[in-house]
């Protein structure tokens, strides 16, 4: 069996999956890592920020987020979220064959109207309630509630609530390397490589990633690498060896020498912890 066969029948958690409702505190149930380094998803994405503050990266560009906050994050988009004290909210996970009216961009809308926020309020709750019941068909009455959810998006955004695109220069540039990202993570690593693609040169990339995330060209795209590789760990039973030759490294040896500096820990150990 290839490589490729092997990541590929044991990667379920790689495809979309069913609506669901969580905390933000479930959304990452193995570590802060899963929503804090840069990745993307197979589903889009829709936060509810009840308490705290948090930082998001969404396709190159840093936003804070507060309470009562929406966070709106199609799939394929690469996205990072940086907790802060106190933060909690909740996460609706959304497989996009739903085809529900969700925007095609991300967005972040700050809902300032306290019926808004109640009417949002009541809907995940009733989700929610949906969920951990899971009565007959309850599938069918959460996509119901996201269909309303939708709607209620939709509303805040007609409302001029959300946030408008900005489409300068170096904003631009960001959002196509991010997609250059998502595309080759696992074949390309490093700046070069994606300056190319994009028709700049590596310092200018790595010039503008900086200005506008505060991290380097070359660490986003170690971080996109990064969290594939711990998700692979904890989330299969694939080889090291496979793993490492999926993510394109030279060897296992490498490939363990670059897990060990940026997570401080060996992928084996990274392994063995997550099933103690």
């Amino acid at each position: 069996m290839s490589t490729r066969q092997t990541i590929s029948n044991t990667d379920a958690i790689a495809r979309p999956g069913d609506l669901r409702i969580s905390t933000m505190k479930q959304l990452a149930p193995d570590g802060d890592w899963q929503i804090a380094l840069a990745h993307d998803r197979p589903s889009q994405l829709f936060i509810w920020t009840t308490q705290g503050q948090a930082v998001a990266l969404v396709r190159g560009e840093k936003r804070g987020i507060g309470t009562h906050n929406a966070l709106f994050v199609p799939e394929g988009t690469i996205f990072a979220l940086t907790p802060g004290r106190g933060f909690s909210g909740h996460a609706i996970t959304i497989p996009p064959d739903l085809g529900l009216p969700l925007p095609a961009e991300p967005r972040l809308m700050r809902c300032r109207n306290v019926s808004d926020q109640a009417e949002l309020g009541r809907l995940i709750d009733q989700m929610t309630q949906e969920q951990n019941t899971a009565r007959a068909r309850y599938q069918d009455a959460m996509v119901a509630y996201a269909q309303l959810i939708a709607i209620w998006v939709r509303r805040q955004l007609a409302s001029d609530q959300g946030t408008d695109p900005d489409h300068g220069a170096a904003r631009l540039l960001m959002r196509a390397f991010s997609a250059e990202i998502s595309l080759h993570y696992r074949t390309l690593d490093n700046v070069a490589a994606y300056a190319r693609l994009l028709d700049v040169s590596p310092s200018h990339l790595s010039r503008v990633c900086s200005a506008q995330t505060g991290q380097t060209a070359a660490q986003l795209i170690a971080e996109r690498r990064l969290h594939e590789s711990r998700r692979l760990l904890i989330e299969t039973n694939v080889a090291l060896s496979d793993i490492a030759r999926w993510l394109n490294f030279s060897s296992p040896t490498q490939f363990s020498r670059f897990v060990q500096r940026l997570s401080g820990q060996t992928p084996s150990a990274l392994r063995r912890g997550h099933r103690r």
